[in-house]
């Protein structure tokens, strides 16, 4: 955020999500931010957040996509609820289902109501994820199996083993 009639850091000019206030937007009185201030900033954190949300979901279908290929399988489709439907190199057909952030059992409640009968997996990047959540989701996959948790990062082993 650029304050007004305060030279902004070299590297903050660089912030796609800068806001740079205006004298105005300021109360005299008080040195709180106006209504408006305060929608500009929060408009421009949504985009952010979801700019931030759409680029994290390419990038975990993408490598879902590069890891499916790397065994010999191949990307179907995208379904509803964002289902990516991928056929294994043993004519396997499974559906997944990009988490993005941390995956919880909504999660995996959605992913099995969405695609009764399907053998299902839930792909998600466990980078950054505390070791609580991972103990979690490792607890998740060994009690609750009609559904797996896949990282993407072990995406490409996951589904060769899928049997």
């Amino acid at each position: 955020m650029g304050w007004p009639n305060v030279t902004p850091s070299h590297r903050t000019l660089l912030s796609k999500g800068r806001v740079d206030l205006s004298e105005d937007e300021i109360e005299s009185d008080s040195g709180q931010l106006t209504e408006r201030a305060i929608d500009r900033i929060c408009t421009q954190v949504e985009a952010l957040r979801s700019e931030s949300i759409a680029v994290r979901s390419v990038n975990l279908v993408s490598r879902l996509r590069l890891a499916v290929e790397c065994i010999g399988g191949s990307v179907v489709g995208v379904g509803p609820h964002k289902g990516v439907y991928v056929s294994l190199p043993d004519d396997t057909n499974i559906v997944v289902y990009p988490a993005v952030g941390v995956p919880t059992s909504l999660t995996l409640h959605d992913a099995v109501e969405h695609t009764p009968g399907r053998s299902v997996g839930i792909i998600y990047d466990h980078v950054g994820l505390s070791e609580k959540w991972l103990e979690h989701l490792a607890w998740l996959g060994r009690n609750v199996q009609i559904a797996r948790w896949v990282k993407v990062s072990e995406a490409a082993w996951s589904f060769a083993d899928w049997r």
